[in-house]
């Protein structure tokens, strides 16, 4: 991936404060980070970033879909992993580059109540600038987890349905 290539994509290696935290276990979905910056990241880090090298994130969404049930909270950028994990209930912080949040939501995403979006408070800054408010997020969720957890019948209808 290439963080030129659009303000709201970073390196793994840049996740200070979130990917370095011993109380957590990574698992990366972003189908173009290189081996390389994987390994960057890991050095770094001193901690495996897990990644399930024999999917394809991106043309097999039925097997993406069922990694991603197996995830206890989703960071993601407005992508459609944010949208897959907000659908199925997954507690979930979207970043959005847009200091007007995804559709205009600046916190919470009514859609998807699982849903907590972080945004840039200006046109200037990009997902470096949110990757720097994003551990205080995490915490946030951790700490209030059940207030974004949707009800098992919930997410049991989900399920059935897909």
């Amino acid at each position: 991936v290439d963080p030129t290539r659009n303000k709201g994509y970073t390196l793994p290696v840049s996740w200070e404060g979130v990917l370095d935290r011993a109380d957590l276990c990574f698992f990366g979905f972003q189908y173009n980070v290189t081996e390389e910056e994987i390994l960057d990241a890991e050095r770094k880090f001193g901690r495996p970033l897990n990644q399930f090298r024999d999917l394809n994130y991106k043309d097999d969404f039925e097997s993406a879909i069922a990694m991603l049930s197996l995830m206890d909270i989703v960071i993601s950028p407005d992508t459609t992993m944010f949208e897959l994990a907000g659908a199925m209930g997954i507690p979930t912080i979207c970043m959005t580059v847009g200091p007007t949040g995804h559709y205009g939501m600046r916190e919470r995403f009514p859609f998807y109540p699982s849903v907590h979006v972080i945004t840039c408070d200006s046109v200037d800054e990009d997902a470096t600038d949110l990757l720097k408010r994003l551990p205080s997020a995490l915490d946030h969720m951790i700490r209030n987890i059940q207030n974004y957890i949707q009800p098992a019948e919930w997410r049991e209808a989900v399920a059935r349905a897909t």
